[in-house]
């Protein structure tokens, strides 16, 4: 779950949009990566990793850019 690598392997969103672009930036696994997308139908946003303790908490920011704030 920490990996967004592999993050469009089991996400909601990936089917609803397949041809949406997406972006991940940063160090897989470590606080501080991103994944980013942008549609026609999903809108665009951004979810970062803000903190990690293993096998415990995965906390994460969650920006929506368009088509609201």
């Amino acid at each position: 779950v920490v990996d967004f690598n592999s993050f469009a392997d089991w996400n909601p969103w990936t089917p609803q949009e397949p041809s949406a672009k997406t972006e991940m930036t940063g160090t897989p696994k470590t606080v501080g990566s991103t994944w980013g997308w942008q549609g026609k139908e999903l809108g665009s946003g951004k979810m970062t990793i803000v903190a990690i303790e293993p096998n415990k908490v995965i906390k994460e920011k969650l920006n929506f850019i368009e088509p609201f704030e």
